[in-house]
């Protein structure tokens, strides 16, 4: 083989590897928007209690880093000891189902920190992908119901059980 095919198979391993992603550690899926998961919430930044689909009982919040794409943000808090169950961030609405999923591409990249999404759910009505680590999970949504959204979940099972057993909705 001579130099040059050398120089070219790197090459194209190199862009093998850039397509695949950070070689680097994935990090523990811990929450975001100045919220982690399993840890106590802090109610000075509660605006409020809502219910979620499903009858969920959550609280409205302001967050510390919020992302552009994101203009609602909610907590699912265990009603005992007030620890993080979940995390929901809500999109503006957007016009179209492509218009959303192009979004959720952008968002799909900020995610793989986490490891790599993957797709959970595709049709006409619903593209999903997630990440789960163990106990714990990121979900990334687009969904057209009344509107057309992007929905972000945190969720940690243990603390969603627990949850359970204090009495939350």
């Amino acid at each position: 083989m001579g130099a040059g095919q050398g120089v070219i198979r790197a090459a194209a391993a190199l862009a093998l590897l850039a397509l695949a992603g950070p070689v680097a550690a994935q990090e523990a899926i811990y929450g975001d928007f100045g919220v982690a998961l399993g840890q106590p919430f802090d109610g000075r930044m509660a605006q409020g209690t809502v219910r979620l689909s499903g009858n969920t009982e959550a609280v409205r919040f302001q967050p510390s880093y919020p992302l552009y794409l994101f203009r609602d943000y909610f907590v699912v808090v265990t009603p005992r000891s007030g620890l993080v169950a979940g995390i929901v961030a809500r999109s503006v609405d957007f016009s179209s189902m492509p218009e959303c999923v192009n979004h959720l591409n952008s968002v799909q990249g900020f995610l793989g920190r986490y490891g790599l999404p993957q797709l959970a759910a595709q049709t006409d009505r619903e593209v999903m992908v997630q990440i789960e680590q163990g106990n714990r999970a990121v979900y990334l949504r687009c969904n057209r119901a009344d509107h057309i959204r992007m929905e972000l979940n945190y969720a940690d099972y243990q603390m969603l059980q627990l949850r359970a057993q204090e009495g939350g909705k």
